[in-house]
């Protein structure tokens, strides 16, 4: 569902533990009101604010999964959409000792002055020479020359972790690129099929079979050298669409585990028809991919090799998340 005037309150919020948190406050003016990274927002309108996400904003969101659900409502910007221009938000948040600030606040009353910048990818040196690339989407069409002015220094990391949460996708080709400088073996793709539509054959009430593409092979490049250490890769539920078609490949690959939790469990291709012009549209998954493997991951999401929940002390207070912590172990013992 698509609201004419749908605005999202400049604060990002993240659900850990059933509990949301602020994961980043991106006004000065919610800044100067005692609004912080890591508070917990205990309240909207009366009602717990996990009750207020899946009754408000639940019904809006075009999902095949309980976790890409959570991750659409309380991991971002969707929990604090208003959609109409003098709606009113009552904020109650609370701090690590529970004393708590009450906020008001009115739909555009907050300028986004504070948002930082987020580049598609963020590369840097982890101790121990462990490289860490995050890569936060498969969109941008520069990507390719992005990576590789990147890659020389991934050449030089004793192992490789990729973060690919929050991720929610793009252009397959990209994740396919990045994908070919992992292995010096031929890579098996995923399969997948789309319903074809034959107007006549439906006015008879015909089935039409439907297109099918099947698993095929990806050589890996040719050109420059391979990186061969130690790789992990960490998802969560937003890791999505292009960025599930590249877990899927990687797992087939052999090339290290999966370490998070399930990703989103759709490959996007979405359709979008307009129900109501202008105010409604439905969003309906035109494409069905199987891993390279024949695991099933639409509508379940691939499943963690290693998996790993994150508490608020990991989150907000230790210097390296739980996730990452753990692929850290796997680089430096291979298990």
């Amino acid at each position: 569902v698509h609201p004419v005037d749908c605005r999202t309150a400049p604060l990002a919020t993240v659900l850990i533990g059933g509990r949301v948190y602020v994961e980043s406050v991106e006004s000065s003016a919610a800044a100067q009101l005692g609004i912080g990274r890591g508070m917990e927002l205990v309240s909207i309108n009366g009602e717990a604010a996990t009750a207020y996400g899946r009754r408000v904003q639940g019904p809006l969101v075009s999902s095949s999964t309980p976790q890409w659900t959570e991750h659409e409502i309380f991991d971002g910007h969707g929990l604090l959409k208003t959609y109409g221009q003098n709606d009113t938000l009552r904020l109650v948040f609370a701090d690590r000792k529970g004393r708590e600030l009450p906020v008001t606040y009115v739909a555009g009353s907050w300028k986004r002055d504070k948002q930082e910048p987020t580049p598609t990818f963020e590369y840097r040196e982890l101790k121990g020479g462990v490289g860490y690339l995050r890569i936060r989407d498969f969109m941008s069409g520069s990507f390719r020359d992005d990576f590789d002015k990147i890659y020389p220094r991934i050449l030089k990391a004793k192992g490789l972790v990729i973060d690919l949460r929050g991720n929610g996708g793009g252009n397959s080709g990209n994740a396919d690129y990045v994908l070919r400088h992992l292995t010096a073996d031929t890579i098996r793709t995923a399969s997948w099929s789309s319903p074809t539509y034959i107007p006549a054959f439906a006015s008879w009430g015909r089935r039409t079979d439907d297109y099918r593409s099947p698993s095929g092979r990806m050589l890996p490049h040719d050109d420059r050298p391979l990186y061969t250490g130690h790789v992990a890769v960490l998802t969560d539920r937003g890791t999505f669409s292009a960025a599930e078609d590249f877990c899927a490949v990687f797992s087939g690959m052999k090339r290290g585990p999966l370490v998070g939790t399930p990703t989103g469990g759709s490959t996007g291709n979405g359709v979008r028809v307009e129900l109501l012009k202008g105010y409604v549209w439905a969003n309906i998954c035109s494409k069905h991919d199987v891993a390279p493997d024949g695991t099933e991951f639409v509508g379940k999401g691939l499943q963690p090799a290693i998996r790993v929940e994150e508490t608020y002390a990991s989150w907000f207070e230790d210097k390296t998340d739980a996730a990452l912590t753990r692929a850290l172990r796997y680089i430096a013992t291979g298990q």
